[in-house]
């Protein structure tokens, strides 16, 4: 996927955010990438797993990328940074692109996209957001222990190797281009806001349709678990799972299905109002991943009467496993 040409919004102080609009059909998607460190637009292109996931995210629609200031092509950052600047920098682009659009965001990206949406949700139709972190703990950098401060080409290597999965051949170039797009200096101003920031008191505020994506299995502590307690506070908010390894390519279909309505699972379309309401006690149970005897322990009641309310819970969601069950809980927020 060849690179469009790089536009311009000018933010609310002046400076100059660059952007790209892939060609497609309306309504475009909105791409918000984390803002701290994360591929600038250049290197989305260059780069064959951003480059497959965004082709298949778009698969066909039109789609925007944007660089935050202080990387790629945006002006530099002059001045102590801040998330209402992030917000002025998003609202450019929005504004610019003139038509509604659905926001699809990432991490750092998505935290600043819970903001803008309680705020001024204007030419915003529904969010698409992938680990988002209402504060500092859920970001990556906190839950991988990272510090720009003092190594960072060592994170970006981690970035390229583990998370953009680049070749060891390429990985010292891609490194240097890393660093060019995203200098240390704006790394850490990113990261000085994200260390205090606090979004709890805005996330019931979003009224915009929303989706929250997770990864299976969960780390405890990690970032899918801090997505859950998000998509808790996001009024209407609905938790979708990702299970094992998937591709740039794959991903990005995963999320456009999402995105188009199409449902993951059959049980997904199932109703609350199906089950008893031990049967939801169990369901929470299941999400869990609790044995039957923890659950039992927990309700305080028998293992046998456990496993009959399991029974009955397969046979309403029509699945066969656990894992399937817990999925739907899930994804209908009783994880």
């Amino acid at each position: 996927m060849r690179m469009p040409p790089i536009q311009y919004a000018e933010s609310a102080d002046g400076t100059r955010i660059a952007y790209c609009v892939i060609p497609g059909e309306s309504p475009p998607l909105l791409y918000v990438s984390a803002v701290d460190v994360a591929p600038g637009i250049d290197m989305a292109f260059r780069l064959g797993f951003r480059s497959s996931f965004l082709e298949a995210l778009a698969g066909g629609r039109a789609m925007v990328l944007y660089d935050p200031r202080g990387r790629g092509f945006s002006g530099r950052i002059t001045k102590p940074l801040t998330i209402e600047q992030m917000v002025e920098d998003l609202d450019a682009v929005t504004e610019s692109v003139g038509e509604p659009v659905r926001v699809v965001a990432g991490n750092t990206g998505a935290s600043v996209a819970c903001v803008r949406a309680a705020r001024d949700p204007r030419l915003w139709t529904s969010l698409y957001l992938m680990g988002p972190a209402a504060t500092f703990a859920g970001t990556l950098t906190a839950i991988n222990g990272w510090d720009v401060r003092k190594n960072y080409r060592t994170l970006l290597g981690f970035i390229c190797r583990v998370v953009l999965n680049v070749s060891l051949d390429d990985l010292t170039a891609t490194i240097d281009q890393f660093e060019r797009e995203t200098p240390v200096e704006t790394a850490i101003a990113y990261d000085d806001v994200f260390r205090h920031f606090d979004i709890w008191d805005l996330l019931p505020r979003i009224e915009l349709p929303t989706h929250v994506s997770i990864r299976l299995p969960a780390v405890p502590g990690g970032v899918s678990e801090h997505a859950k307690e998000v998509a808790s506070l996001i009024p209407g908010a609905r938790v979708v799972v990702a299970e094992g390894s998937l591709s740039g390519r794959e991903m990005g279909q995963w999320i456009r299905s999402t995105i188009d309505g199409l449902a993951l699972d059959p049980a997904v379309e199932s109703s609350n109002d199906t089950f008893t309401h031990r049967e939801i006690d169990v369901l929470r149970g299941l999400a869990g991943a609790q044995s039957n005897a923890a659950i039992a322990e927990n309700l305080g009641i028998s293992i046998r009467t456990v496993e009959r309310h399991v029974h009955t819970i397969f046979g309403k969601l029509d699945v066969t496993n656990r894992t399937a069950a817990a999925r739907w809980a899930i994804r209908n927020g009783l994880g």
